[in-house]
């Protein structure tokens, strides 16, 4: 049966499981992704709180976020799908969730233990972000990006950066603009739609706590960092596509993934008007982006 439906940038993620399950807990912010299940997701995620975790010692591994992140996936070829382990090295002897995903990454069991005194999270940071980022690189749907994303005049304005660029700053400086909506301060998912490049809000917010689950096309993409006047420049598509890479999450462990993040990028690069952006941060640099993206050809 279907216990709970989410809907990121139009991709359906539905959990199934048996009956008898403890009650589950979502973050709050997932639950703004809340979806009808149908049963025809395009990600499907089976919850197993009984079955023995399966072993990960002679599959092969891929990639590794510990000690300073907490996850590992593994290449399991005698079963013909991927493993993935959720370990806390610092204070846990053993992996706390293990998920075993099929090689269009659209299926998966998980295999958990509820902890005696503890709500049960299945999708529990960062597992959704793994399972969802995965499968848009894997099936060459586009790629997940580290960018605020704000809505003007029905299109979306992103300013793409790094940790510490200033993405969660803008956001609650667009914030004060009646004529915008603020979609997301962290991160978007940009694909294909109706022929163009679209970005999706997430769940996945940053400290502005801003997560709007709504899409739009792409107007502008704005490369942003701290500076003392605000200044926009012109990148060459070649410049665009690399810093977009840069700053999405592709799936570094599977190489036909990263060679469709890398497509993604440059053909997102191609389509769409890119720049560096140095701004101050302060009210001015709203009016300086909606004078500068008013004037893009249309």
């Amino acid at each position: 049966m279907v216990w709970k439906s989410f809907s990121i940038a139009e991709i359906q993620m539905e959990l199934v499981g048996r009956d008898g399950l403890p009650e589950m807990f979502f973050d709050s912010s997932l639950l703004h992704f809340t979806a009808e299940g149908n049963g025809s997701a395009g990600i499907r995620i089976e919850v197993d709180t009984r079955t023995p975790f399966p072993a990960v010692d002679n599959a092969q591994q891929l990639f590794t976020a510990t000690p300073g992140g907490l996850w590992t996936v593994y290449d399991d070829q005698a079963r013909d799908r991927f493993l993935i382990t959720l370990h806390d090295v610092a204070s846990e002897p053993a992996p706390y969730k293990v998920v075993t995903a099929d090689r269009e990454f659209r299926n998966f069991h998980l295999f958990s233990r509820p902890r005696e005194g503890r709500l049960f999270a299945p999708l529990e940071y960062p597992l959704d972000e793994l399972v969802v980022s995965g499968h848009v690189n894997i099936n060459n749907i586009g790629i997940l990006l580290h960018s605020a994303a704000v809505l003007y005049r029905e299109e979306t304005l992103l300013f793409a950066g790094v940790s510490g660029a200033g993405k969660s700053t803008l956001s609650e400086i667009w914030q004060q603009v009646d004529e915008v909506d603020v979609i997301t301060d962290e991160r978007v998912i940009l694909r294909e739609k109706e022929e163009a490049p679209w970005a999706f809000g997430t769940p996945w917010h940053g400290t502005a706590g801003i997560h709007q689950n709504r899409g739009a096309p792409v107007r502008a993409i704005y490369f942003i960092s701290h500076g003392h006047r605000n200044r926009a420049k012109r990148l060459s598509a070649r410049d665009a596509a690399n810093q977009l890479m840069v700053r999405c999450f592709p799936t570094f462990w599977h190489r036909e993934g990263m060679a469709s993040a890398l497509a993604c990028c440059i053909g997102v690069a191609g389509k769409i008007p890119c720049y560096t952006l140095e701004f101050v941060p302060d009210i001015s640099v709203t009016g300086y982006v909606r004078e500068h993206a008013g004037q893009l050809p249309g």
